[in-house]
């Protein structure tokens, strides 16, 4: 084997990332950190089926080993692609410093292009030729250092909303190096003839947590840029993304530009720290990592790691001050490794190792200076109070006949946008669909669980959505009593008996609306169809967005002039109060009732909502409800309405605590004195705080973060009369083939039955 890398060119698993339709990248998904977490956990779902975990660090190595090619450079006027040296003597260095695993990466569990969208989000590389982003490749130039616009765009970058840009690449490859606990030297390291190179320096030890972050890029820089006769910083640039609701270019502010920018060091400030709290904390000599991949990211950028708050991505700046002096010392030793595999830049290599370490030592210093203030973070868009999983179709009005067309169109695409960023929009989560009417009724995101937040915003962003002049709302009502029909069969399996809430959300911008009493006619069945579905109306009528809704007074939200998004903290704080569901297939009691388990995940110091329906339930004469916590404790309130209901003053409640884990709530009969108006059984769920208190983490796949506390909820008791489930299903089975059926009351239908 060669001792230095040749030239290589880009893997043949990787090629077809820059042919064709895959290299633009409006085909491909958007460069952020929701959508690097929604193909994580797409690979993970994918192996658990295959009866395989895969802790964080495992997970990690995975990715990197299957997509990360650093440094692929384009030639100018030319199709093929090369690797920087340089970049493949460092890719080479860390690949052999992370964990070795033989496992061949699950080519099924992602579609080419989430293959390409990792490939692009985990690579390093600077590409020096010009790009228009809409058009793909409408022409290659050199970039012109005296034209911004024209500055070169960084591959591998993530925008990761309030914590910044970072890089993917070395994120990663912290967290796959906390399972490493050897520290070879930089002999060990070395071919023999690399070695002879070396004056003084093959005895020092290099940690490869610190090697494959900081330290290595900070050694690489150092190396390449440092040297008194090249008066390049080794430390920036920083850049400009495209947009920030579909992240898809970063362009960098300067042509003058360093082995180590911004977002490769602040990736590897990520990496370092995350991979030394695992390494402490979570980790074992076995390698052994209870944690996911997905778990370990939504948890540093969110509410941190329960037990030390300091521990997130909010708190860059105390955790790094703490790990300086062995990145210093791995800066140093690396740096040795690094020049001795080859890597110099074009001018004058270091005589020895003293002015390597002299040299690390003051870029170290410079990297402090520069970065003490800086680490942007606001942790209250991560930590919102709200835990309730919702199934959610979003219905645009694309008529010609909006307000302001082009302008109302796009104000609609901003508040979808903005809603979306602040739900958790995950196939373990929230699930959103758009619709919209205006001319036919299209669905540009139908309704599904496997969709990222992240790719719906894109889809909104990248395609043109504007209908015709005519509106079909009664028929976007049907077609929307269909979706929810298929949305209830999609409810899992077996005895798993909790399901997402489900609400529709309506932006009407008009006046008024037409065939009124279509409409009218069209809501009625859907409500008498799926009565446990909310819908939600905003826009700028108030009479107008009445006729969407069965409470206008708590549904109904209006723009403030032109901006719908001023309605958006309402309709979320209303989003929150829609339930999540308790749901039962047998409704009569029998041995199978106790097996029929929900399960809720929370927070601590967060609320949801749950709901037991009356169908289920409406003639129990002794209901009992059992909730078990683990990894924690909650406090159940317990009501019979959910408007103008403040949880924090409600006094019917049960907690679990450690000495009690099980609490029992003795419904009875739940409907006896309503009668046909039986109202729900609602449920306000908060997690307690867990403290410093010594509680088992929750790494179960369903679980967002090891933080959150499980509730599980059984019953016995639960009995449904026959008129009630009976009419259900004769009222969903007739609404195809006996359509009158569907404008007789609810109640009324109930009534002939018994």
């Amino acid at each position: 084997m060669s001792p230095i890398p040749r030239l290589r060119s880009v893997p043949t698993n990787i090629a077809g990332c820059y042919q064709g339709d895959m290299y633009y990248p409006s085909v491909r998904l958007g460069n952020s950190l929701e959508n690097l977490i929604f193909l994580v956990e797409k690979v993970e779902l994918a192996l658990s089926q295959q009866n395989i975990f895969s802790n964080a660090s495992f997970m990690a190595t995975l990715l990197l080993t299957r997509f990360q090619v650093n440094g692929i450079s384009d030639i100018e006027g030319r199709d093929d692609k090369t690797i920087n040296r340089n970049e493949a003597i460092m890719q080479d260095i860390v690949f052999k410093l992370l964990p070795n695993i033989t496992f061949t990466f699950p080519e099924g569990s992602l579609t080419e292009k989430e293959k390409c969208s990792l490939h692009y989000m985990l690579s390093t590389s600077v590409n020096s030729t010009n790009y228009n982003v809409d058009m793909g490749y409408s022409y290659r130039d050199q970039y012109n250092p005296y034209n911004s616009l024209l500055f070169p765009r960084l591959n591998g970058a993530i925008f990761s909303g309030s914590y910044g840009t970072l890089s993917g690449g070395p994120l990663l490859s912290g967290i796959s190096a906390s399972a490493t606990y050897k520290n070879p030297s930089v002999r060990d390291l070395l071919y023999p003839e690399e070695a002879a190179k070396v004056d003084v320096g093959l005895d020092q030890l290099i940690d490869p947590l610190m090697a494959v972050t900081l330290s290595g890029e900070i050694a690489q820089s150092v190396i390449l840029y440092s040297y008194p006769q090249y008066k390049h910083s080794v430390i920036g640039p920083d850049g400009n993304w495209n947009g920030t609701v579909c992240p898809a270019t970063y362009t960098l502010t300067a042509n003058d530009s360093s082995a180590a920018t911004n977002p490769e060091l602040l990736g590897a400030i990520d990496g370092m720290i995350i991979g030394n709290y695992l390494r402490n904390n979570y980790q074992s000599s076995s390698g052994a990592n209870p944690l996911l991949l997905s778990q370990v990211l939504r948890t540093y950028y969110g509410r941190g790691f329960q037990g030390n708050n300091l521990m997130s991505g909010c708190d860059r700046r105390s955790q790094i001050s703490q790990l300086l002096t062995p990145m210093s010392a791995t800066a140093a030793a690396f740096g040795v490794l690094y020049q001795a595999k080859g890597g110099f830049n074009s001018l004058q290599q270091f005589p020895d190792y003293q002015s390597i370490n002299s040299a690390v030592q003051l870029a170290v210093q410079n990297f402090t200076s520069a970065y003490s203030d800086y680490f942007p973070c606001n942790a209250t868009l991560s930590a919102q109070d709200c835990q309730t999983e919702n199934d959610i179709i979003v219905v645009m009005d694309t008529s010609a006949s909006n307000v302001g067309y082009m302008d109302g169109y796009q104000e609609q695409k901003n508040f979808i946008g903005r809603l979306i960023s602040r739900i958790n929009v995950f196939p373990n989560n929230s699930h959103v669909g758009i619709m919209t009417f205006g001319g036919a009724v299209r669905e540009p995101v139908p309704f599904s669980r496997d969709n990222s937040g992240a790719y719906i915003k894109c889809t909104l962003q990248w395609y043109n959505l504007l209908g015709g002049s005519n509106t079909d709302i009664p028929g976007t009502i049907r077609t929307l009593q269909d979706r929810f029909r298929n949305i209830k069969n999609l409810q899992r399996t077996g005895y798993q008996a909790e399901a997402p809430g489900r609400a529709v959300i309506f932006i009407y911008q008009q006046s008024n609306v037409a065939n009124i009493d279509d409409v009218r006619n069209a809501f009625r069945d859907f409500r008498y169809e799926h009565p446990d579905v909310t819908t939600l109306a905003v826009g700028s009528n108030k009479d107008a967005l009445s006729n969407f809704v069965k409470d206008p007074n708590n549904d109904v939200f209006m723009q403030t002039g032109e901006q719908l998004s001023y309605a958006i903290d309402k309709v979320l704080q209303r989003l929150c109060k829609v339930p999540s569901l308790v749901e039962y297939k047998e409704c009569t009691s029998g041995s199978n009732e106790q097996n029929y388990v929900a399960d809720q995940f929370i927070y601590p110091d967060a609320s949801k909502w749950i709901a037991f329906n009356q169908w289920s339930y409406n003639k129990s004469t002794d209901l009992k409800i059992y909730f078990q916590t683990y990894y924690g404790y909650v406090r159940m309130c317990f009501s019979r309405y959910i408007h103008d209901v403040d949880p924090t003053t409600m006094s019917n409640c049960l907690e679990t605590s450690q000495s009690n884990a099980v609490q029992t709530y003795s419904a009875g009969e739940l409907c006896k004195s309503y009668g046909s108006d039986c109202p729900w059984l609602y449920v306000n769920i908060r997690g307690k705080s867990k403290g410093e208190q010594s509680i088992d983490r929750c790494a179960e796949m369903a679980c967002d973060s090891p933080n959150q506390i499980k509730l599980s909820i059984t019953h016995t008791g639960g009995r449904c009369g026959a008129c009630s489930f009976f009419s259900q299903q004769i009222l969903y089975s007739t609404s195809i083939n006996f359509p009158w059926l569907c404008k007789i009351h609810l109640k009324f239908v109930r009534c002939m039955i018994i």
